[in-house]
């Protein structure tokens, strides 16, 4: 997990969009929707799952 974004999240209270749900740990984010993103190129078409994350409060975890 990149330890300055979740800690700008979880201050901040700001949601994430990330491609790796697991280097964010469910006891401080929650996941609001997932979406699959494709993008075409000259190499095709790619997909990729994202998803946005919320961070959670003291109360909720």
């Amino acid at each position: 997990m990149d330890p300055i974004i979740a800690a700008y999240s979880l201050l901040g209270k700001h949601y994430l969009l990330t491609t790796n749900q697991k280097d964010f740990p469910e006891s401080h984010f929650s996941v609001i929707e997932t979406r699959v993103l494709v993008l075409s190129g000259k190499a095709g078409k790619h997909r990729q799952i994202v998803f946005l994350l919320k961070p959670k409060t003291l109360t909720e975890s």
